[in-house]
């Protein structure tokens, strides 16, 4: 199946292994005229660079892009805030742009 096709990349013992394999995805979606499949080909051609850095350095910054991208939740007011600001919030005990934390030293 075409959608098997972007992890077996992962398995790709050289870049130019991973290159083929990821080009053979990609006339894979654009061949089976399914929109999701297009739409997937057109998703992992944009990572194409960072998957194939994997292949180079077998590094990955998958641990900085899920602390960045936190789950959001809704304050009281509705606003929608990154884990860093309901983090905040607690540690300094008022919102951002309350008027408890003017002239306190600890605004943000």
């Amino acid at each position: 199946m075409a959608k098997e096709l972007p992890r077996e990349t992962y398995l790709a013992k050289h870049v130019f292994d991973a290159c083929l394999r990821l080009t053979a995805f990609y006339d894979q979606c654009h061949e089976g005229a399914v929109p999701e499949l297009e739409r997937l080909g057109r998703t992992v051609a944009r990572w194409e660079t960072p998957i194939l850095h994997w292949h180079r350095a077998r590094l990955t910054n998958a641990a900085a892009e899920g602390t960045n991208s936190s789950s959001r939740t809704s304050n009281d007011s509705g606003r929608s805030q990154t884990g860093l600001e309901v983090e905040l919030t607690g540690h300094l005990g008022y919102e951002r742009h309350a008027v408890a934390g003017r002239r306190s030293g600890n605004s943000r």
